[in-house]
């Protein structure tokens, strides 16, 4: 009965030991994988780090690379004073500015999205760390460069501005001569009207018998009429050939006065040059 009684005691504290030691190797199981958890959940989160650095950095190093672009765009522009007055160019040179200044702005916001998010969750690896630093005081830098740029870009709007105007009030100059050089002056009229007006008289002869008729020196030209001498092929006269005279000095063979069937006749020019070398033509007709 003792032995009986020894033997499962025995069996108990066996028992109970068991259950103890069954205690503590779940207690380390669940501590073992809750660390594993742990491990797990940040070496993702280093992987998502290490990932979206990588796409993050090679954004920024894109943009910077644009920014180089069109920065040398903009010098070479600002070095060219024949592309500079060139509308084209100048809102490329703006177009590059606002595009530099958006890129700028991108990758600083990505750069410090990306240290704020990680430094959160606690999460840092150095070397990564450095380079986020490095790019970001080299986003700072292109910063205050495009700061110096914008100004030299402000100075040569200005200069562009002047050059401009400049060109306007030298094509509105260009046009009047073109126009003036290219204008012909004529009138038609009985001996009586063209007296009248001052654009003809006479002189010479004795007792009044074979008078020169000719241009009066102080003639108004505002009594002209005005033709474009490159497009003035024809100047229609209106009377018979034998009662039209020329009076100003144009060269004979610059010119025809022809006469139609129904006995209108018209002054046909065919050499222009020569015949306009003489501005003022003055045709006198006989009523």
């Amino acid at each position: 009965m003792k032995v009986m009684a020894a033997i499962l005691a025995l069996v108990l504290l066996t028992g109970c030991t068991d259950r103890k030691k069954l205690a503590e190797l779940e207690e380390q199981h669940s501590q073992l994988k809750t660390e594993y958890e742990q491990l797990v959940e940040e070496t993702t989160l280093k992987d998502q780090y290490i990932e979206e650095y990588t796409t993050t950095i090679n954004e920024v190093y894109e943009n910077l690379e644009r920014i180089r672009k069109r920065e040398g765009f903009l010098s070479k522009v600002s070095h060219d004073p024949e592309q500079q007055a060139r509308q084209n160019v100048r809102r490329r040179m703006l177009s590059n500015l606002a595009s530099i200044d958006s890129s700028l702005e991108v990758s600083k916001r990505k750069l410090l999205a990306l240290r704020k998010k990680y430094r959160k969750a606690q999460l840092t690896i150095a070397s990564l760390e450095k380079t986020v630093e490095n790019l970001t005081r080299a986003v700072e830098e292109k910063e205050r460069e495009m700061a110096e740029l914008r100004a030299q870009v402000e100075q040569l709007n200005s200069r562009m501005a002047q050059v401009e105007e400049e060109l306007v009030q030298k094509n509105v100059l260009l046009e009047q001569q073109s126009a003036q050089l290219n204008t012909g002056y004529y009138i038609i009229g009985t001996e009586k009207e063209l007296k009248e007006k001052g654009i003809i008289v006479e002189e010479g002869g004795l007792f009044g018998f074979r008078k020169v008729k000719r241009l009066a020196a102080d003639f108004d030209p505002k009594a002209f009429m005005t033709t474009d001498i490159l497009k003035t092929e024809v100047i229609p006269i209106g009377q018979e050939k034998k009662k039209v005279q020329l009076i100003s000095p144009h060269s004979p063979d610059s010119f025809h006065l022809v006469e139609s069937e129904d006995k209108q006749t018209y002054l046909e020019i065919i050499d222009p040059e020569e015949f306009w070398k003489v501005r003022y033509l003055v045709i006198l007709t006989k009523g």
